[in-house]
């Protein structure tokens, strides 16, 4: 079998407050220098190793036992471990069903960890494979991302109390030049007259985004000005402390959390809180049987496809038996 594993936590496991924590334990935990091939993927919802090599189960009690809460830590091996991160990036695994930041968020730690080298030939393997049956799922099963937006826009329309929400919300900063970010942009553009910014610590390396102006994040000196701000960035600590206004709507989609939870005088909505705001389409995840079989089935059949290569190459070959 692929020699993969996964050990981590999530939303279904933990609250907010536990996941920040294991978050920020487990980028110091990869700062070491562990002696075996991994990935780490850490989002709003969970935080988790993929490695591979022998003794998995060694491997996954070592990482978990860096960590007090390792009683609500998973763990899956194999094809389990394939089949699990196959749904995570289908967007299958998310409280927010179909969310699409997670296909960027897995994409972009197959990156990092491709360029540090710590990756074998198994994890490039299932990390490929499974963004592709992600992008498989997302165009034949899965609910549009706007559904999301429009839950975002509907706490804004509540805040405004009848009131257009381009006239009192007219200012908007995105923080964190995220897909989610930019797509949030576009939606806004076409829901009213906003007058748009996004403050990026990378910038001026970014690209552009027509009708948005590019900033460093040196523009949250000015967040007063804003009227609704919405942050989505990586921060080793809050990016955002003070006291503001009661006009402003601030929403904080980043775990750990970019927004001070004891700010003052604004509306403040952390991932937690929008999450319970989203309608749960259980009947509609119920009718998505054929979609986890499919995505189970496609991890058995990528892991089969693997295994004769690895023996072909070995010089085994099927043919030999």
């Amino acid at each position: 079998m692929l020699r993969i594993g996964v050990c981590g936590i999530n939303e279904k496991r933990a609250l907010l407050e536990l996941r920040e924590r294991v978050a920020r334990r487990a980028e110091s935990f990869i700062s070491q220098n562990l002696g075996f091939p991994h990935l780490l993927l850490s989002t709003c919802n969970r935080t988790e190793l993929y490695f591979s090599g022998e003794g998995l189960w060694k491997i996954g009690d070592f990482f978990s036992s860096h960590f007090p809460e390792r009683d609500l830590f998973y763990f899956y091996t194999g094809v389990e471990a394939f089949s699990h991160l196959c749904k995570v990036t289908s967007g299958l695994d998310s409280a927010l069903l179909g969310e699409t930041e997670i296909q960027h968020q897995v994409r972009l730690a197959y990156a990092r960890a491709a360029k540090r080298r710590t990756l074998s030939k198994e994890l490039h393997f299932v990390c490929q494979k499974a963004l592709r049956v992600g992008k498989q799922v997302r165009k034949e099963w899965l609910p549009s991302p706007l559904l999301f937006f429009e839950m975002l826009w509907q706490v804004a329309e509540e805040h405004c109390e009848g009131k257009r929400v381009d006239d009192l919300l007219s200012r908007v900063l995105l923080v964190g030049w995220t897909e989610m970010n930019r797509r949030f942009a576009h939606f806004l553009q076409q829901r009213g007259s906003f007058s748009l910014a996004l403050a990026t610590s990378h910038f001026p390396l970014t690209g552009q985004i027509p009708g948005v102006e590019i900033a460093s994040r040196l523009l949250l000196q000015e967040w007063q000005r804003f009227d609704w701000l919405i942050f989505a960035a990586r921060a080793s600590d809050y990016l955002l402390k003070g006291e503001g206004e009661s006009r402003q709507l601030l929403f904080d989609l980043s775990v750990p959390r970019n927004v001070d939870p004891s700010i003052q005088g604004v509306s403040l909505w952390n991932i937690e809180e929008i999450q319970k705001r989203c309608v749960r389409e259980e009947e509609h995840r119920r009718s998505l049987d054929a979609c986890h079989r499919f995505v189970e089935e496609s991890a058995e059949r990528y892991q089969e496809r693997y295994i004769e290569k690895s023996l072909i190459l070995s010089g085994i070959g099927l043919s030999d038996h």
